[in-house]
């Protein structure tokens, strides 16, 4: 299998993912090779791939505008047999393996190798250490981590405007870590 196909393969896969799972949003087509694009354009063209419904992401803006759909008809349904297939392979642990495999060679360019910088981060937030005794430490501590897990990411994707639905996320956090910290 040429490695065109590979990608692409995986690229399909993982919007049949999406579509199954809202929510999920594909947000790397800028960063994919021409050739891929215009595979995935002419995918969309002939109905074998569709946007996630609702979603707005860059991907799923171009995919819905090459989409037989795109016209007001009908979005075509050709995605449900990937996704189908790719449900049945999910239910295995070979299945699971290789779309957390697909999922992790999608995301990680985007978010970058942060999980080997963490540990270095986290020392230079606390070059002695930090004592944490009681299990509110260890809920404003799990926030602090995925505060620290967002950051990551945003400084990942900084020259290119940041990433967006982690700004959000750690919005979220510093909400959530402002509560606990009011409460103690």
């Amino acid at each position: 299998m040429s490695n065109k196909s590979s990608n692409l393969d995986g690229l399909i896969a993982l919007l049949a993912l999406a579509s199954a799972a809202p929510g999920i949003r594909v947000e790397t087509y800028e960063g994919m090779p021409e050739e891929v694009r215009a595979a995935l354009i002419e995918d969309a063209k002939a109905g074998k791939i569709v946007p996630t419904p609702d979603c707005d992401c860059e991907f799923c803006k171009i995919i819905r505008e090459h989409s037989p759909g795109a016209s007001g008809g009908e979005p075509a349904a050709a995605c449900e047999a990937p996704r189908a297939e790719k449900e049945r392979a999910a239910e295995t642990v070979p299945g699971i393996l290789r779309e957390a495999a697909e999922t992790y060679e999608q995301r990680n360019p985007l978010y970058g190798d942060a999980y080997k910088h963490y540990g270095e981060t986290m020392m230079g937030f606390f070059p002695l250490g930090i004592t944490l005794a009681e299990p509110e430490d260890w809920n404003r501590m799990g926030l602090f981590s995925m505060m620290v897990s967002k950051m990551h990411r945003i400084a990942a994707n900084l020259s290119t405007g940041g990433h967006r639905d982690s700004s959000l996320d750690l919005a979220v956090y510093a909400a959530m870590m402002t509560e606990l910290t009011e409460q103690k």
